[in-house]
């Protein structure tokens, strides 16, 4: 009976576990080739009505099918091995479709290819790798010879391009550099920001001469939502009558025309924070928000 693919399984069934030839024929026949073969073997035994005989199933499509399906005639060939059932011999009427490769070198063409699968990946990552770090070295570079061309114009540095004033510069300008000083954080090294100064020590004696004016404690904050009449002087005085004492009152200037309503800076003594943080001090709407103070 003329069946490829049961005529290479049959005739190395015998000689090479059933891994090996599984791995062979999925990868080499097509779905429908195993499909094929799997109804014949079933129709032959299913002729022969041999006691046991497993049932046909039928595999729906997917990754495994062909997979499953090699399977299901390894298993027909094993229950006619222990019925001892004479099956027919199979041939092969193309001998393009049987493979070349014998079950036990699957495994080394298997490794083979597999390490040449990840020899090029490797390769695909290294040239990726090396693109990153050019293309980082040469932004870096730029804005080195950015920062010394801005310093260039205050000091007299000689030219970093040529004398031609038609002539190209070296690398073009990917960053406009302001200073040496805003560029030359971009690096290693980074510069240290400046920090606002400690206060070390804070007077605490009474026997100089010399007196001093000590900060007042208070609290500030952002009050806004005030009608766009509202002044300093009408602010100050409402927050006196409800018993707070104003250290200061500021009336903000509009960022833009599009505000509709005034906003105020408001710092009051420490002590008179919980009638100026109470609700009932303020007109229905305002809103207030502690001062943020950027030093």
């Amino acid at each position: 009976m003329v069946n490829e693919v049961l005529c290479y399984m049959q005739n190395n069934i015998s000689k090479h576990p059933r891994a090996l030839i599984s791995t062979a024929v999925n990868g080499f026949y097509t779905d429908d080739e195993v499909s094929a073969a799997k109804q014949c073997i079933y129709g032959i035994l299913e002729q022969m009505k041999p006691d046991g005989l497993p049932r046909f199933l039928r595999r729906q499509p997917g990754d495994a099918k062909r997979k499953l399906e090699c399977e299901d005639i390894l298993n027909f060939f094993a229950f006619a091995d222990g019925r001892e059932i004479i099956l027919p011999v199979f041939a092969a009427s193309k001998l393009d479709r049987l493979p070349t490769v014998s079950p036990g070198d699957v495994d080394v063409y298997a490794l083979a290819a597999t390490v040449s699968t990840l020899t090029a990946q490797v390769d695909t990552l290294t040239k990726r790798m090396d693109s990153y770090v050019s293309v980082n070295d040469f932004e870096r570079l730029s804005k080195r010879l950015n920062a010394v061309e801005a310093y260039r114009n205050i000091q007299d540095f000689p030219p970093l391009t040529a004398a031609d004033p038609t002539a190209r510069p070296l690398l073009p300008s990917t960053v406009a550099a302001t200073s040496w000083t805003s560029v030359a954080g971009d690096g290693p090294g980074e510069l240290n920001k400046r920090k606002p100064p400690v206060i070390r020590v804070r007077g605490s004696g009474s026997s100089t001469n010399v007196k001093a004016v000590p900060r007042p404690k208070m609290v500030s904050a952002f009050v806004g939502r005030l009608s766009l009449e509202t002044t300093e002087d009408d602010l100050t005085a409402m927050l006196e009558l409800a018993g707070i004492s104003v250290i200061r009152c500021r009336k903000l200037k509009p960022k833009s025309d599009t505000w509709k309503t005034a906003a105020f800076y408001v710092a009051c003594a420490e002590e008179c924070k919980d009638v100026f943080y109470n609700e009932d001090t303020w007109p229905e709407g305002v809103e207030l928000r502690d001062w943020y103070y950027k030093s």
